[in-house]
């Protein structure tokens, strides 16, 4: 199972949204209307490599649409440990590093990791 698997998870996040996240936890939502999902909160596993969380971080960026995107996002850890024994996890399978609750996950359970400027890290390569 993924909780024997890892002992926490990975959320990029966009910056904007960290201050309600670590008031309100990790609550699903629908952001892919192009599939008629349930309402889920996707993560990466922390057994991954540094460049595919880095990587992923960079396709969430580029691929966010929302005026107050200006290239910042944070990353969060999420705890596994005193986690309610309700809460499921699933793996995503269209990302082999990737996967996913339909439950909150409580403030409890977070912490931020670092923030990174992926707009800024493509510009300082070229």
């Amino acid at each position: 199972t993924i909780l024997k698997e890892c002992p926490f998870l990975y959320h990029w996040t966009p910056t904007y949204l960290v201050d309600s996240i670590m008031s309100n936890g990790l609550i699903p939502s629908h952001r892919n209307y192009k599939f008629k999902y349930p309402a889920r909160t996707y993560l990466m596993r922390s057994n991954c490599s540094k460049n595919a969380i880095i990587n992923l971080g960079n396709q969430l960026c580029f691929s966010n649409k929302d005026e107050r995107n200006d290239g910042n996002y944070t990353l969060i850890m999420v705890s596994l440990n005193n986690l309610d024994d309700s809460i499921r996890f699933y793996y995503d399978p269209n990302s082999a590093i990737g996967i996913y609750t339909e439950q909150p996950i409580p403030p409890s359970n977070l912490k931020q990791l670092g923030t990174t400027n992926f707009i800024s890290e493509l510009m300082s390569e070229k």
